[in-house]
């Protein structure tokens, strides 16, 4: 990977916060747990220190033992830098935890773990964290978890934006010379427009009170499930009363004073309303943030279709005159007489000769055919031929605009 671009640094800039957060809201929990008060701004600062010097550390060490004395030369520094608490300990237990999650990092060839998977353990341990702190009555931790789920969330989504772009220009760099530079900034609007409907969302909701209306509909929906059900049963027991008369009638007075205090004890009508005027809101700023993007995205593709880009051009009517003619030429061209079908069965047949030691992979480029034919022909030594003038005349007519003919076909045969 480019572990040295701009996006690799990137890439590991953003999985420091991602990590810190985790380890922030896993501290919190392991100190709330043992009945001590939730750690200040100096226990998250020692923190985010330690973790940065380990991430800066582990890139340049070239053996597991260095990692190891620098994470125990800090937790020694924790030692006698944080007062003796719990927060200390829990300090170093995560300082000792990130030493093994580096010499892991190390043992795969300093590569960043994929994060194209939903992060379940993340998810679970919101949900350990906010069970806990809502049984122990621990509201300031609830509070704190749904923040750093928030955040971790968000920094989720660009971790995985960052990889597949990293991933991206590393297969196609050495395929084509596309214009990468135009695809990132389009690409980014896509990712932005995301984050800032996620902001838009957060902070209306909390400004609107969407929290404490969502509870009163939640409310609202359970009254009205007992409701229901307590219909059922005053019906039952009406149905029951026709075949099997009873001397107290069918009974059913008790259940109908529990619907009337569901009834009386909810503002079922106010609720409702409420809440469905703040989702309007709220759904209203995310089209209208959308729309905004679109705009955007829509002006710059017009911009550099204006300038005559070769990436980006502006959507045209058909013209259904000639679309039959079209269809026909397009055929034509993509026979298996074509020369161009004629050129790649050519490219086909020679890398499929050393098929005993090599057969090309899914997503392999032509350079990493090329060099690997080379190796294979040398092990099988009575296949002749220059695999990379083939190559070079194969990706002219693959992806440039060279038209084959004849000569240019027996050009290739002999390569």
């Amino acid at each position: 990977m480019l572990r040295n671009s701009k996006i690799g640094l990137a890439s590991r800039t953003v999985r420091y916060f991602y990590m810190l957060m985790h380890y922030i809201l896993i501290m919190d929990l392991c100190v709330v747990a043992l009945e001590s008060p939730m750690p200040g701004m100096r226990e998250i600062g020692v923190l985010a220190a330690c973790l940065l010097i380990s991430y800066f550390m582990r890139d340049r060490l070239t053996r597991i033992i260095g990692i190891i004395i620098v994470h125990i030369a800090l937790c020694v520094g924790i030692f006698y830098i944080i007062p003796d608490n719990i927060s200390k300990w829990a300090l170093i237990v995560i300082i000792m935890v990130d030493c093994i999650s580096a010499g892991k990092y190390m043992l795969t060839g300093y590569r960043l773990p994929t994060v194209f998977d939903i992060p379940w353990p993340s998810f679970l341990l919101f949900i350990g964290v906010v069970a806990y702190g809502i049984y122990d009555d621990k509201p300031e931790l609830v509070k704190l978890c749904f923040i750093m789920a928030v955040f971790i969330y968000l920094i989720y989504i660009l971790m995985v934006y960052l990889q597949n772009l990293e991933n991206y220009i590393y297969m196609m760099k050495n395929v084509s010379a596309m214009p990468i530079d135009k695809i990132v900034p389009m690409n980014t609007i896509v990712v932005c427009c995301i984050f800032f409907i996620m902001v838009v969302v957060i902070v209306l909701a909390n400004l609107l009170g969407f929290n404490d209306a969502l509870r009163a509909f939640g409310r609202v929906l359970l009254a009205g499930v007992r409701i229901i059900f307590r219909i059922f049963i005053i019906l039952y027991k009406i149905i029951a009363n026709l075949f099997k008369p009873s001397p107290g009638g069918a009974g059913y007075q008790r259940d109908m004073m529990i619907i009337q205090e569901e009834v009386k004890g909810t503002n079922i009508f106010e609720t409702i309303f409420m809440f469905t005027v703040k989702l309007i809101i709220i759904a209203l700023a995310v089209y209208l943030v959308v729309k905004l993007f679109m705009k955007i995205y829509s002006t710059i593709l017009e911009k550099r279709a204006r300038f005559g880009s070769d990436t980006f051009s502006r959507l045209t009517k058909p013209d259904m005159k000639n679309t039959k003619k079209e269809k026909i030429v397009k055929e034509k061209d993509e026979s298996r007489f074509s020369m161009e079908q004629r050129a790649r069965r050519i490219y086909k047949k020679r890398v499929e000769s050393v098929r005993k030691k090599y057969v090309p992979r899914k997503f392999e480029t032509t350079s990493d055919i090329a060099e690997a034919f080379t190796k294979a022909q040398e092990e099988i030594k009575d296949v002749e031929g220059n695999i990379e003038e083939l190559t070079t005349l194969y990706e002219a007519v693959r992806y440039g605009n060279v038209k084959p003919d004849a000569a240019y076909l027996k050009k290739m045969q002999r390569s």
